[in-house]
């Protein structure tokens, strides 16, 4: 089996929800959608373009297809589990010229769980994202691009739900990340680590201060959303797979 069955109070869409609630909070002006298609333009940023928050049908992705050819919408397209439940929805998505490209496990844990494997002089804060933070996301997730822009960061729809962590040594940032809480579930997004200091234990450390705040605030689930190489770091962790997310690209004429 590829991932875990669900926990009575725990779902792939869970992890969905949360996704697209951060979407719709850091891209809020530039957030669109027409009946039940959505996406967020954040173009020339780097900051991911999908639809999301949609079920495949066949006249959803006929309207999706109109969309992305007349360049209303981007040509990516995120499903998780929850949304292509029924087994033909890949093989529509693929008749349609929506070509998979990348998959990311769903993976979560309970926060009184995450298995407490470093102890060390790493000082743990949540403070708005300083031009520090914002340059050590961007050289270790977006090296191609350029300056990160403000309405990424933009709280005006999420309010306390948005957090940015800075884990420092000796006062210098050398690790990160962003959460941002739906309910009782707090997703964990852009953990990041300064390669000079990579290998050592601190994002382990950061997790576990993350995880060590969330349980006296009645956070019931931490989840994120893993790729191949992280994936493994946050099994020994606690974190289990619950499903997994596929981007599908859409190609004109396949």
């Amino acid at each position: 089996m590829e991932h875990l069955p669900h926990p009575a109070d725990f779902s792939c869409a869970d992890i969905a929800c949360n996704l697209h609630e951060l979407y719709r909070a850091m891209s809020a002006d530039r957030h669109f959608r027409q009946a039940d298609l959505e996406w967020v333009d954040a173009a020339p940023a780097p900051w991911p373009q999908f639809i999301f928050n949609t079920a495949v049908h066949a006249d959803t992705v006929r309207r999706a297809q109109h969309l992305i050819e007349s360049g209303k919408a981007p040509p990516y397209w995120i499903a998780n589990e929850t949304e292509t439940r029924d087994a033909g929805s890949a093989d529509l998505l693929r008749a349609a010229g929506f070509t998979p490209v990348l998959r990311w496990p769903g993976m979560a844990a309970r926060p009184e769980r995450i298995i407490r494997t470093e102890t060390g002089t790493l000082t743990c804060s949540t403070d708005p994202p300083t031009p520090a933070w914002v340059q050590l996301l961007r050289r270790t997730h977006f090296p191609e691009a350029g300056k990160m822009p403000d309405f990424l960061f933009s709280v005006q729809k999420a309010g306390s739900a948005l957090r940015f962590w800075h884990g420092t040594l000796a006062g210098e940032l050398i690790c990160g990340a962003l959460t941002f809480q739906t309910g009782k579930v707090l997703g964990i997004y852009w953990m990041t680590t300064d390669p000079a200091f990579r290998q050592k234990g601190f994002g382990s450390q950061l997790l576990q201060n993350i995880a060590a705040w969330a349980v006296p605030n009645e956070i019931h689930w931490l989840c994120l959303q893993a790729n191949r190489r992280s994936k493994d770091f946050y099994h020994r962790l606690g974190f289990e797979t619950y499903c997994n997310f596929d981007i599908y690209r859409y190609v004109a004429g396949l």
